[in-house]
């Protein structure tokens, strides 16, 4: 048998489960009105406790969380039927020109010296790549701040 008193911790153990506790603490508990008063205490706490009822809300919480959401408005379907067209119209007035005035991009580029040409193609193809690659970064910027996922 325990001298001192045991500590509120060791009390709420006897007060829940006596058959988990030591036996010294149980033999303290059988001759101790202090500790069996504060066991009796805890018991009725505990009991209480158990009998409550569960807490509920008289509102739906759900609905008001999902008020204050803001909702996404679904993107409209882009009619993208005006851009293809001047795409096609660039492309097209392009294609026209180079046809008409094939003769005279062709002699021009032939009267250059061919390290001016092999210079201006490579300037023009290192400046598509940048630009496609800058492009392509973009893409993936916005893809990552979208973060379906």
């Amino acid at each position: 048998m325990i001298h001192t008193h045991p500590d509120d911790i060791s009390i709420q153990q006897y007060a829940l489960q006596k058959e988990n506790c030591s036996a010294d603490i149980v033999g303290h508990m059988a001759h101790c009105e202090d500790c069996q008063l504060k066991a009796s205490s805890y018991t009725l706490l505990f009991t209480a406790l158990k009998e409550q009822e569960k807490p509920s809300f008289d509102f739906n919480l759900p609905a008001l969380v999902m008020e204050q959401i803001p909702q996404t408005k679904p993107a409209p379907d882009a009619d993208n039927s005006f851009v293809y067209l001047i795409v096609l119209m660039v492309f097209g007035l392009l294609g026209i020109g180079g046809y008409l005035f094939k003769e005279i991009f062709v002699s021009s580029f032939l009267r250059l010296a061919p390290i001016l040409t092999y210079l201006i193609i490579t300037t023009v193809i290192s400046l598509l790549i940048f630009q496609g690659l800058d492009i392509y970064r973009k893409y993936q910027r916005q893809i990552k701040t979208l973060n379906f996922y």
